[in-house]
């Protein structure tokens, strides 16, 4: 299986003035054909050191993909890069400058003495042709190795990614087979919990499994690599099956499942509406969480009590469950409190997080959320 690096370039990016989504694009790509993603790097507008980080790239992986840096002024260095990596100069293309004219005419646009830039490529390159701009992009190739240069606008690194990158790709590595993701998402547990009742299903080489902790969630990820679908889909279903007796109770939903739509969707079959009172997440609540509870009916009332924690059961709501919640933020410590409400008894929660501030408000909802959905398994 081939090996691949990805190398972004632009200063504006090293700046934070715009936001690279390129890469997420690609590494999406590269997954679903087989490849082995090993490094991502950002890099500024230097031909030297970008020049110097592909000499690396080309002696740690097959395949480097580069976006950025084709425009036409006289800070967009790719081309002077890679002919400074391959030991020799850019040349002029006569039929990549006719190209480019003509687009600029058809825009009712002339094209300046900059854009002469863009029909220069170091020798040896292979033209890219560029259907929706007007940047040719190229690629170079050393042996079974091979360096491929696109445009940094989004959607001409796309399309030419889909028609001309993918087809090349698995012509040159005839690349056959698949990549499968799936994901559990597991509430109200801490990942340490996790990683120590499934700690020899992440030793796995294939599938491969691995964690990644939110705020009141755990995501377990399982990776199958096959020649098709169905075979990724019985190694996967093996993993899962562990993973489901491990946890029985914990886990609220897959890939895209998220821990609201689990209590909404819960809520439904039971024909269920829940009565919420809050205090002190009026501003942290995620910003569909309401909506789409009023969406669905499922919320029957929503105050700000002046005495959190102090509400009894209300016969006059017709909610057969009804929650009040207190979440407030002491001396870095994040504190909830609730209580879930039913004809039948009224039971009280506290819970402490020592995490990230910042992440205290997503973990109160996290928590509550989880134990609105506990309690909606278990109501009659």
């Amino acid at each position: 299986m081939p090996s691949a690096e990805l190398i972004t370039i632009g200063t504006e990016l090293l700046l934070g003035e715009i936001q690279d989504t390129n890469t997420r694009h690609l590494a999406k790509i590269i997954k679903d054909i087989n490849i082995d993603l090993f490094r991502i790097t950002m890099i500024g507008d230097n031909a030297v050191r970008i020049a110097d980080l592909v000499k690396e790239a080309l002696n740690r992986s097959d395949i480097i993909i580069t976006t950025g840096g084709l425009g036409p002024t006289v800070d967009d260095p790719t081309r002077d890069a890679m002919a400074l990596a391959f030991d020799t100069k850019t040349e002029f293309h006569p039929e990549l400058w006719q190209e480019i004219e003509q687009r600029f005419l058809r825009r009712g646009m002339i094209p300046t003495e900059n854009n002469r830039r863009q029909a220069f490529l170091p020798i040896g390159a292979e033209v890219i042709h560029n259907p929706v701009g007007t940047a040719p992009a190229f690629y170079m190739q050393k042996g079974n190795k091979i360096i491929i240069c696109l445009p940094g606008v989004p959607k001409e690194m796309e399309t030419l990614t889909e028609i001309a990158v993918l087809p090349l790709l698995k012509q040159l590595y005839q690349l056959q087979g698949i990549i499968k993701p799936r994901v559990i998402h597991l509430a109200g547990i801490g990942e340490s919990v996790v990683d120590a009742a499934i700690g020899d299903l992440e030793k796995l080489s294939n599938p491969t499994v691995g964690l990644l902790a939110h705020p009141g969630i755990v995501d377990v990820r399982i990776t199958a690599k096959a020649d098709s679908i169905s075979a990724a889909d019985l190694m996967i279903a093996e993993i899962e099956k562990q993973i489901i007796t491990a946890f029985p109770n914990k886990i609220f939903g897959y890939d895209s499942d998220t821990l609201l739509n689990s209590v909404i969707n819960l809520a439904k079959s039971k024909s269920s509406t829940i009565s919420i009172t809050c205090f002190g997440l009026d501003e942290n609540w995620p910003p569909d969480l309401f909506a789409s509870f009023q969406n669905t009916l499922l919320l029957q009332k929503l105050i700000q009590p002046h005495n959190p924690l102090q509400i009894k059961y209300d016969h006059n709501c017709s909610a057969p469950l009804q929650a009040d919640c207190s979440f407030a933020q002491l001396d870095g410590e994040s504190k909830m409190e609730f209580n879930l409400i039913t004809k039948e008894k009224s039971q009280h929660f506290s819970n402490l997080y020592n995490g990230p501030s910042a992440q205290g408000p997503t973990w109160a909802v996290n928590i509550f959320l989880e134990t609105l959905r506990q309690t909606l398994i278990i109501l009659e």
